[in-house]
């Protein structure tokens, strides 16, 4: 059996992983794999850049050995200065270089061919096998897993091409020395991008003007004392049985009523979390900062729930999901994607002392022939020299969508199918792509954002490292 990865991130390692666990068993089993020459083996949000960049997780979170929760701490304490890394916010590329030597390791192991270059098309060929074409080579697989990763960065205020634009940020060491000294900057969005560009433009760039909007001009909750809590009231045989009694999905009503009384069990109120917490304003940030023993408790409650979000996700109907967005999204990932203490300090001493302003409210940005004029939700505006986008990636995808080329030939020639919540249609947990034109695809595996309108919340690394077990292990029976 042939088998490509195609991307090296997170969810490619993973599946080297699973690979190498189920070599004994397949030892016939020849890899082949793919990834961009600049990302290899760390994925884009890990590659080379400035040390000041931090993970948001601490390094006991993000092992990328799930039955081995220390594996990072100790490849950081062999490898770093980090003798003591439990509970800290260490360099993101650090993560990139642990994640590459794993991957060296897994491709040694499986004997893997390597291809340091992106694949252009992939085709349905006879017997239900793939052709993966790249560069003027073409090479027909058994199973394919796809884990291109990140979906390219969206472009909400069609600003691409305009000079003095920044569309995509990364890695910041690069693509921010452009930037001048005295120059006013415009960073639109407030998410943890926002907030590395910010401290990476105050450091480098001691007298650059910055300017932060958004479309609700806030940041994300600040990271509590969190412990890990067991759930009683979110089991998986809970939720099955359920499920049973209102025909297969559960009212979102329910749902939110077990958060309760599961957020209850554990001391804390989560009305009053979600009322009074997590705002992320300046002085939302201020009111964490006072209760982090208490929010610590509510996001435990949040973070513990990865284990089955995909689970609870399947068992909204899409009314539901559509008013679960509307009505809990934006401040749901304030407090699942919270800002580390140390962070939110830094940015309280930053905006005390005038280092960066909340404009406002983005209304709409217009580019004048020597500035950028963005006009504010609050009726004012405000002029700068050069725009950093940091809204964040796209999550629908289009057959026409040129930034994806891979993609959008697979939507077209029906071997993938656009999914309303985001990426492509794929069962869970198994991953397997479901095609229009062919049906069911249980070798072709699609992993992270493109899978991530029907595994809702795999933004995090254990939630992709643990999808591969299942997805590799039905993809070679």
């Amino acid at each position: 059996m042939k088998v490509a990865v195609i991307g090296t991130g997170v969810a490619g390692v993973s599946v080297l992983r699973e690979m190498a666990r189920q070599k004994k068993k397949i030892p016939e089993m020849e890899v082949v794999v793919f990834g961009d020459a600049q990302t290899f083996g760390t994925g884009l949000p890990y590659q080379t850049d400035d040390d000041g960049l931090l993970l948001n997780q601490t390094p006991e979170t993000m092992s990328i050995m799930p039955d081995d929760p220390d594996h990072f701490v100790r490849w950081l304490q062999r490898h770093t200065q980090w003798t003591d890394p439990y509970g800290k916010n260490v360099p993101r590329n650090l993560y990139g270089e642990y994640l590459r030597t794993v991957m060296h390791n897994l491709l040694d192991e499986l004997n893997a061919e390597i291809h340091e270059e992106k694949v252009d098309e992939i085709h349905m060929e006879k017997n239900n096998r793939f052709a993966v074409v790249y560069g003027r080579k073409r090479q027909v697989v058994d199973a394919v897993h796809l884990c291109i990763g990140h979906l390219p960065y969206s472009d909400p205020y069609q600003l691409k091409g305009e000079l003095n634009y920044i569309h995509h940020p990364y890695p910041v060491h690069k693509k921010l020395s452009q930037i001048p000294e005295g120059a006013a900057v415009g960073i639109i969005g407030t998410g943890l991008t926002a907030i590395d560009l910010l401290l990476y433009l105050q450091k480098e760039k001691e007298n650059v003007r910055i300017h932060l909007t958004s479309l609700d001009n806030s940041f994300g909750a600040v990271r509590g004392e969190e412990q890990p809590v067991p759930l009683v009231y979110f089991s998986k045989e809970r939720i099955f049985k359920e499920r049973e009694k209102h025909n297969g999905f559960i009212p979102l009503e329910v749902l939110v009523e077990w958060f309760k009384k599961e957020a209850a069990l554990h001391r804390v109120s989560a009305k009053e979390m979600w009322k009074t917490y997590g705002e992320g304003t300046i002085d939302g940030m201020k009111r964490d900062l006072s209760r982090l023993d208490d929010i610590g408790r509510f996001q435990s409650v949040i973070h513990q729930l990865d284990d089955v979000l995909p689970e609870l996700w399947e068992s909204l109907s899409a009314e539901d999901k559509e008013t679960f967005f509307k009505r809990y999204g934006r401040k749901w990932e304030k407090f699942r994607s919270p800002i580390p203490k140390r962070t939110a300090l830094k940015l309280l001493e930053l905006h005390e002392t005038g280092k960066f302003q909340l404009a406002g409210r983005t209304k709409r940005i217009v580019k004048e022939p020597d500035f950028f004029r963005i006009e504010l939700e609050e009726g004012t505006a405000l002029e700068v020299n050069y725009i950093i986008n940091a809204t964040g990636q796209k999550k629908q995808v289009a057959p026409e969508d040129e930034e994806m080329p891979l993609v959008a030939q697979m939507l077209e020639e029906g071997l993938l199918q656009a999914e309303p919540f985001g990426g492509v249609q794929v069962t869970w947990p198994s991953l397997s792509a479901v095609s229009p034109q062919y049906g069911l695809l249980p070798r072709f595996k699609v992993y992270g954002q493109l899978a991530s309108g029907v595994q809702f919340g795999n933004n995090t690394v254990g939630m992709i490292s643990w999808s591969a077990r299942e997805a590799v292990k039905s993809s070679l029976s």
